[in-house]
C-alpha cells in the first residue's frame, strides 16, 4: 500500500473502522496461549503500521524509549524510598537524610514523569505535525513491545499509593497531591487507551508479559491463515490466527463473526477443494501454518437472456440485490446496469426495484430473467435520405415509435410507414418481437392514398400520393398516366387552380378520395381552310374564339386570303359544333 493511501491526520480511527483489525479485535479473547498471542500481536501491528505513514514510526520509537528510561528512573526512585521505610528510615520518629534525599528525588522523578506522560500523545493535528507522528503510531510502536511501559506505570501508581499510605503526614500536602495528580494522568492514558480500542491489547499484553515457563506443544501452536474472500465488490485478502484443533465449524464462525458471511452460505476451499465437514480439524483436513483459503458465498444458478439473443449464466448470491444482477450482466451485454430492465422470462413480470433481495424477487436456483434495455438508440432514415436518432424502447410498438419519431423528424405520425429489413412495421408488435435492437435503421416511408384525376378528354386516371408529396411530384405521377409533361399542367380542385409545385398535397387538403381536374396548358389543333389546305396551330387551353382568331392570323397569314376585309374558316370542321 503506498503512502497515498495511508491513514494521516484528521483521519479516522483505523482500529474501528478498518475489517482486519476490527476483526483481530474480536478474536482476542479466544487467543489463550503466549505464542498465538505473540502471532496475533505481530498481525495486528503489521496491519496497523500498512494504515499509518511510515515515517511516523522512528519518532513514535524515540519517544516511547526516552519516556522508558523516565519510568525506569522513577520506578528505581520509588524502590528505594520503599527500602528506607522498611528499614524505619523514613517515619515521625526516624528520619535519615539518605531517605529524605530518596523521597525528594521520586518528586522530582515523578514529575518529570507526569510531565512527559502528558507529551506522550498528541491530542490535536498541530501536535502531531510538531511531533511528527499520531496516536496510531504510537499504539503500533506500544503493542510492538509489549505495552511495558503500562506495566512500569502500574508499578509505579501500586508503589506511590503504598509510599502514601505509610509515610502518612511524615510526606508533606505537595508531594501526596503529586500522587494524586500522577494516578489521575495514569487513569487518562489508560481511557485514551480504551478510546483507541487498545485497552483490551494492553490487557493481554500484560497476561502475556513473559513466556511460559513451559514450552508450549507444536502441535497446538496457533497457525497463521491467508484467507481470499470473494465479493461483488473485488477480492480482499485477511489474516486470520485459528489453532489446529479448531474445526471447520470454528473456522466459519470466525469468518461469519468477522466478515459478515452467513454461516450457512459459506464455501470454503483448500487448494481448490471445498472443507465441507464442518466436525473436521483444521489440521485433519490438511490446513497447515500459512495456507491460502478462499471462502465464497454460497450462490445459486441463474440465466439471463437479453433483447439481442444472448444468453448468459449467473452464479447470484440470493441475499444480492436484483441491481447486483445488472452490474453482473453488464460487461457481457454491454449495457449499463442504470439502462436494464429486468424481467421474470416466464410471465414477463417486471423486477423494478433494484434494492429488493434475489430471494425476494422469487428468483430460484436454474430462474431465467429476461433483460432489455430500458431505452436504446435507434436510425430513422427518411424519404429524401436524411437520418434521425430517436430513443425507443424495446417493448415500444410501432404507433409509439411513429409518435418519437415525430418528435424528431417533423413528419406526422399518422403519414409515416416503417420498415425493417424491406418490411412494414406490424401493428401492435413491440420493437424486440421484430428483432430490432440498439443501434438498427429503420426506413421511413410516407404513406400514399388514392387520388383521381380529371382530364378534358374524359379519361379519368386514378394515382396513389403521399401526404408529403410535392404538387410537382403530384404531377410527375400524373405524367406516368397521361403522358402530358408537368409544364404543360394545370391541376384544379374545387374550380381553384393549385399554385406553387413546392407546396404539399398537405397544403392543398388533398387526402384519399380527392379529385383532381387536370388541364393542360396548351393544345394543338389542326385547321382546314377553304381551299383544302390543313395546318397545326398550339392554343392555349383558356383561349376564346377571338384569341384562336387572332393567332391563326398572325401565325398563317402567307395561307390567308383577304375578302371584303374579313377572313373566312371552316370553323365548325376546326372546333368541331
Amino acid at each position: 500500500m503506498d503512502s497515498s493511501s495511508r491513514r494521516n491526520h484528521g483521519d479516522s480511527n483505523p482500529i474501528k473502522s478498518d475489517p482486519e483489525l476490527v476483526g483481530l479485535l474480536k478474536r482476542l479473547d479466544k487467543v489463550n496461549k503466549y505464542k498465538t498471542f505473540d502471532r496475533w500481536k505481530s498481525n495486528f501491528v503489521s496491519r496497523l503500521s500498512t494504515l499509518v505513514y511510515e515515517n511516523g514510526i522512528d519518532p513514535a520509537e524515540k519517544i516511547c524509549h526516552a519516556f522508558a528510561f523516565v519510568l525506569k528512573a522513577t520506578i528505581k526512585c520509588a524502590t528505594k524510598v520503599t527500602n528506607h521505610i522498611e528499614k524505619g528510615e523514613l517515619s515521625n520518629e526516624k528520619k535519615t537524610v539518605k531517605a529524605s534525599l530518596a523521597l525528594s528525588e521520586l518528586g522530582n522523578n515523578l514529575t518529570t514523569t507526569v510531565q512527559k506522560l502528558e507529551e506522550l500523545i498528541p491530542s490535536t493535528d498541530r501536535d502531531e505535525k510538531r511531533m511528527g507522528f499520531t496516536k496510531y503510531h504510537l499504539g503500533a510502536v506500544l503493542i510492538r513491545h509489549g505495552f511495558h511501559q503500562y506495566f512500569t506505570m502500574s508499578q509505579i501508581e501500586d508503589a506511590i499509593e503504598e509510599i502514601g499510605r505509610q509515610l502518612g503526614n511524615v510526606a508533606d500536602r505537595q508531594l501526596h497531591d503529586l500522587f494524586a495528580f500522577y494516578g489521575n494522568r495514569f487513569q487518562k492514558f489508560c481511557d485514551i487507551m480504551a478510546d483507541l480500542n487498545l485497552y483490551e491489547i494492553m490487557k493481554k499484553c500484560s497476561q502475556f508479559a513473559a513466556a511460559p515457563e513451559e514450552e508450549e506443544s507444536s502441535d497446538e501452536e496457533s497457525m497463521n491463515i491467508e484467507l481470499i474472500v470473494e465479493t461483488l465488490e473485488g477480492t480482499k485478502t485477511i489474516r486470520i490466527v485459528v489453532e489446529p484443533s479448531d474445526t471447520v465449524e470454528d473456522f466459519k464462525n470466525i469468518i461469519a463473526q468477522d466478515i459478515g458471511i452467513e454461516f450457512n452460505k459459506q464455501v470454503i476451499k483448500l487448494n481448490g477443494k471445498e472443507l465441507s465437514d464442518n466436525k473436521s480439524t483444521l489440521a485433519k483436513v490438511g490446513v497447515k501454518d500459512g495456507a491460502i483459503t478462499t471462502v465464497e458465498t454460497r450462490k445459486i444458478p441463474i440465466t439471463v437472456n437479453t433483447h439481442d439473443g444472448k444468453e448468459i449464466k449467473l452464479l447470484v448470491d440470493p441475499d444480492n440485490d436484483l441491481g447486483d444482477i445488472k452490474r453482473m450482466v453488464e460487461p457481457e451485454s454491454g449495457i449499463p446496469a442504470a439502462n436494464q430492465k429486468l424481467f421474470m422470462n416466464e410471465n414477463m413480470k417486471e423486477l423494478s426495484k433494484d434494492h429488493e433481495k434475489v430471494k425476494g424477487a422469487g428468483i430460484k436456483p436454474a430462474s431465467a430473467l429476461y433483460m432489455e434495455p430500458d431505452s436504446m438508440s435507434i436510425t430513422a432514415e427518411m424519404p429524401d435520405g436524411k437520418k434521425h436518432k430517436v430513443d425507443v424502447s424495446p417493448s415500444d410498438i410501432a404507433e409509439i415509435v411513429k409518435t418519437k419519431s415525430q418528435g424528431q423528424t417533423g413528419m406526422a405520425a399518422a403519414q409515416q410507414i416503417l420498415k425493417f429489413n424491406g418490411k412494414e412495421l406490424p401493428q401492435g408488435k413491440q420493437l424486440k418481437d421484430v428483432g430490432i435492437k440498439n443501434g438498427d435503421v429503420i426506413k421511413v416511408e410516407a404513406s400514399r392514398v388514392p387520388v383521381n384525376v380529371k382530364t378534358k378528354d374524359g379519361n379519368d386516371v386514378q394515382i396513389m400520393v403521399a401526404l408529403t408529396d410535392t404538387l410537382g411530384t403530384i404531377k410527375k405521377k400524373i405524367e406516368a398516366e397521361t403522358g402530358l409533361s408537368p409544364g404543360q399542367q394545370i391541376l384544379a380542385m374545387n374550380d381553384e387552380e393549385l399554385r406553387g409545385d413546392e407546396t404539399t398535397a398537405v397544403d392543398h387538403g388533398i387526402q384519399g378520395g380527392s379529385t383532381l381536374t387536370l388541364i393542360p396548358k396548351s393544345i394543338k389543333i389542326r385547321i382546314e381552310f377553304p381551299d383544302g389546305t390543313k395546318h397545326n396551330l398550339e392554343i392555349d387551353a383558356s383561349d376564346q374564339n377571338e384569341d384562336i382568331k387572332s393567332k391563326i392570323s398572325k401565325d398563317l397569314s402567307p395561307y390567308l386570303i383577304a375578302s371584303n376585309g374579313t377572313i373566312e374558316l371552316n370553323t365548325d370542321k376546326v372546333f368541331g359544333k
